[in-house]
């Protein structure tokens, strides 16, 4: 029978729901594996612990961000930095916690101004800001500062005939790198006028200051300076008279009006917007110079769907007055390049318009999208294609002008990320720029809430709806019960995730393992896992579902990136028949150092290059079909053997194995499984622990050797290291017959 080929070389389309009829570049099933600028899945780098576990210990990473490529991994309400290779804990001035308050469940946002980060949570404290001062020493602040505490009294100088007024703020100096910033806090206006003579050297006022505040939080109150301003004699000008150290009792003032009129004007001259504290609110992003603050509180009061603007420049300065109100319920900020975005329940706005400092202007809110929504503002993604997010059905895009739905192919899969609210909230991402690429976790597992997987899209292809693609290309990667990524962060080549158990690991193209986190055991001495992957094709037709096909065989091609043990199968027809392919087994590569193969290994082969390429038949039973999905995973092949290194003795009561001779157990065999030649090595066991001649493994029901041998025996499992760079399949097809029994008379229960 004449076959011809279905080739199948382009990947570009991801995963999808609707797997029956899918299309040739979709799959069912794309799990560890990544995408190649030319389309080819590839599996997903491996990763390393970066330092040890957090100081915190068991507590779940809340929150990973980074200052000037430094990362910044937060438990609880404290906030530690990659110091050299240790976890150093950034402190506020006198000792206090990064954040006010708060625990491992608050939902920590930030963003980026002039190399500060400012920070908000869900638990509405009080803003902080954090930056590297000329020293290299990391500062956390309190953002902004307060109103001057009650307790400012003047007495009236001797005399009578002149008036004037007062004025007083807080101010603080700090730098960054080179650079000087002066925060000034709420202007305080003295409400009553002084009266009396002229002030002059003769004939003085005293001003009274308070000497404390009583909610220091990470306020560098001991820094902080107190500004005096007056105006001259029935003036209506503020003039800076002086600034003394905050605790400082008492001034006299005694500068004449001649003198006074020489010094800088308040700030609020001409009609300027006094600087206020910013509030406590959930969501801050900072754009264009302005920093937006939104779902704010003030006292017990939420302002669930108003906006604030900050001052031009000054990000941690925010009147009252700059606001804007939602017709819905805030759920976070973001920008599109320079434009403001404030996404709510179902509605999505941008800013456009400002507020300038005197009160001009005005922020104008233009609703884009009336369903969209945001479910959780770490979903919010900004790249230079758009910005992405995961809203009320999926993930969507938008230029700031359009709203679009990329994922309706995985709506089903979508439902089951989002079935509460602290699943919402915990979809966290991040954009991978060396790669295109973006990640957001999200929680697939019914029995919990915490991260266990990750979906990843990748911009290198078609991300629209069009005639041709349903929406964005996504894989997913995952690790089981070692693979909690509470975030993803993404700083120039690598990709780190934080982990539940208070540890970051850091994902790069050299490794090609997970470590098996252990809390029991140093990090040091943690076993390395199999990253297993699992790429399941759509469901293909060949092009018409009228006639069965015959489908005897195909062709695999991957690149000679490692060794390679790959598992094939096939599914005909929704899994009516499966079966499996012989596995292609691939050892031709050594690299150096690798304790395997040993020399003398006759599947060995020095120096071998070139692709990987071999014919399988597909199982008899399974031939004939209308749709054929192919599988391929990780084989499980065997690692080594006794021909190689030896006998073991057996202890049954320890289930231990110990080699005899001069060879050891090879490294990395920890969760490979040990099967010994008693019965025919029918049972494997779950190798648990190594020493150099000992291993451990589990045996539930007793069933390992009960003499102690020696024995020949067999290690086999998924091998770690091997890496499948998939080029393509082909799989070879006829048609033979109709699908439909022909129509008879029969068929309505007439007579033959």
């Amino acid at each position: 029978m004449n076959t011809q080929p279905l080739e199948v070389i382009d990947f570009s389309k991801g995963i999808t729901d609707y797997y029956i009829d899918g299309k040739q570049q979709e799959a069912n099933t794309m799990d560890n594996l990544l995408l190649t600028p030319n389309k080819k899945p590839i599996t997903r780098s491996g990763s390393v612990i970066v330092n040890d576990q957090l100081p915190l210990g068991l507590f779940r990473v809340n929150k990973l961000t980074e200052l000037q490529k430094v990362i910044l991994a937060f438990q609880d309400k404290r906030c530690y930095r990659d110091n050299s290779g240790v976890w150093a804990e950034i402190l506020g001035p006198t000792s206090g916690t990064f954040l006010p308050a708060g625990d491992s469940n608050s939902v920590i946002i930030d963003t980026a101004w002039q190399k500060h980060l400012l920070f908000t949570s869900d638990t509405f404290i009080s803003p902080q800001k954090l930056f590297v001062d000329s020293g290299g020493i990391y500062r956390v602040r309190n953002a902004g500062l307060p109103d001057l505490p009650a307790g400012i009294s003047i007495t009236n100088p001797a005399g009578v005939g002149s008036s004037y007024l007062y004025a007083f703020c807080l101010s603080y100096s700090y730098t960054v790198g080179t650079v000087t910033y002066l925060d000034r806090g709420p202007v305080f206006y003295y409400p009553t006028v002084v009266t009396g003579g002229a002030i002059n050297a003769g004939n003085t006022d005293t001003v009274t200051l308070p000497t404390t505040y009583a909610v220091p939080e990470n306020w560098d109150v001991a820094s902080w300076k107190v500004e005096i301003y007056r105006t001259t004699d029935v003036g209506s000008i503020l003039y800076k008279l002086a600034e003394v150290v905050f605790g400082t009792a008492s001034y006299i003032d005694n500068t004449p009006d001649t003198d006074v009129v020489n010094n800088e004007s308040i700030y609020t001259t001409g009609n300027i917007a006094s600087n206020e504290t910013p509030p406590k609110a959930k969501y801050v992003h900072a754009v264009n110079d302005y920093c937006y603050w939104a779902r704010y509180k003030d006292g017990t009061e939420e302002f669930f769907s108003t906006v604030l603007q900050s001052k031009a420049g000054d990000p941690d300065s925010v009147p009252r007055g700059f606001y804007a109100d939602t017709e819905q319920p805030i759920t976070g900020l973001s920008s599109i390049y320079d434009r403001p975005l404030v996404f709510c329940e179902k509605y999505i706005y941008r800013i456009d318009n400002f507020y300038g400092d005197d009160f001009s202007g005005g922020m104008i809110l233009r609703r884009i999208d009336d369903e969209a929504g945001c479910i959780s503002a770490q979903s919010i993604i900004r790249t230079h294609l758009g910005i992405f997010w995961a809203g009320t059905q999926g993930f969507y895009w938008s230029d700031g002008f359009r709203v679009v739905n990329i994922s309706m192919h995985l709506n089903k899969s979508y439902q089951k990320f989002i079935v509460n609210q602290t699943r919402k909230n915990r979809i966290a991402g991040t954009f991978d720029a060396n790669n295109h690429r973006v990640y957001w976790s999200l929680c697939k597992d019914d029995a919990g809430n915490e991260p266990d997987m990750g979906y990843v899209l990748d911009l290198r292809f078609p991300f629209l709806p069009n005639d041709n693609t349903t929406g964005g290309c996504f894989t997913v990667v995952n690790g089981g019960t070692y693979f909690y990524p509470t975030q993803f962060l993404a700083i120039d080549a690598y990709v780190y995730r934080g982990d539940i158990r208070g540890y970051v690991l850091k994902h790069g193209i050299e490794y090609h393992t997970d470590p098996k986190i252990d809390v029991l055991v140093a990090p040091a001495s943690w076993e390395t896992r199999t990253i297993e992957y699992l790429y399941a094709s759509c469901f293909l037709d060949f092009g018409t579902k009228f006639i069965r096909k015959w489908v005897p065989r195909i062709l695999i091609s991957a690149d000679n990136t490692t060794n390679l043990s790959l598992a094939i199968s096939s599914s005909n027809d929704n899994n009516r028949v499966t079966g499996t392919l012989k596995p292609i087994r691939y050892k031709n590569n050594i690299t150096w150092g690798d304790v395997l193969p040993l020399w003398g290994d006759p599947e060995a082969l020095w120096n071998s290059q070139g692709l990987i390429e071999q014919w399988r038949r597909f199982p008899s039973g399974g031939l004939r079909c209308n749709y054929k999905q192919v599988i391929f995973q990780n084989a499980e092949v065997t690692i080594v053997n006794s021909t190689l290194l030896g006998t073991a003795t057996v202890n049954a009561v320890a289930n231990t194995a110990t080699l005899g001779g001069t060879f050891n157990w090879i490294p990395g065999i920890v969760d490979y499984y040990i099967s010994f030649k008693y019965d025919n090595y029918t049972r494997k066991f779950k190798i648990l622990a190594r020493t150099p001649t000992t291993i451990t493994y589990e045996d539930l029901s007793n069933n390992d050797p009960q003499t102690v041998g020696p024995w020949d025996w067999i290690i086999t499992g998924k091998p770690k290291g091997e890496v499948l760079l998939l080029n393509g399949y082909v799989i070879h097809w006829a048609f033979i017959s109709k699908s439909q029994t022909p129509f008879s008379a029969s068929s309505l229960g007439g007579n033959p």
